[in-house]
């Protein structure tokens, strides 16, 4: 369900899925634990596919996201161009001001360097 690569010390996880659910969202959680612990704590979660995500699959990213920073990490977003019900939420809810959010892959990995 999710494929990864790395960017130099950047990993990119493709979350290859329309629907975030609940069903997911624990071993999502872990998935993202383990590569944050063994492999880098610096993240680009591709959710471009995404069309809906639910409030446990986000909670699982918040956590996550909390044990990246604490690595010195970070988790950033790579989202559609197109508006949906999911960005809408990430608005709402301000979660657009939690994780950094870009539509290209090169923004979000010129977003780690340009940290300081």
């Amino acid at each position: 369900m999710y494929e990864k690569f790395r960017k130099e010390d950047i990993v990119v996880v493709d979350l290859d899925t329309k629907k975030a659910t609940i069903s997911e969202a624990i071993s999502f959680k872990n998935y993202l634990l383990e590569i944050i612990e063994n492999e880098s704590p610096k993240i680009i979660l591709d959710c471009r596919e995404v069309v809906y995500m639910d409030s446990s699959f986000l909670g699982a990213l918040v956590f996550a996201l909390k044990k990246s920073l604490s690595a010195k990490g970070e988790i950033v977003i790579l989202r559609s161009e197109e508006e949906s019900p999911v960005w809408t939420m990430f608005s709402l809810t301000k979660m657009d001001k939690v994780f950094k959010l870009f539509t290209d892959e090169q923004s979000a990995i010129d977003s780690f360097s340009s940290e300081t």
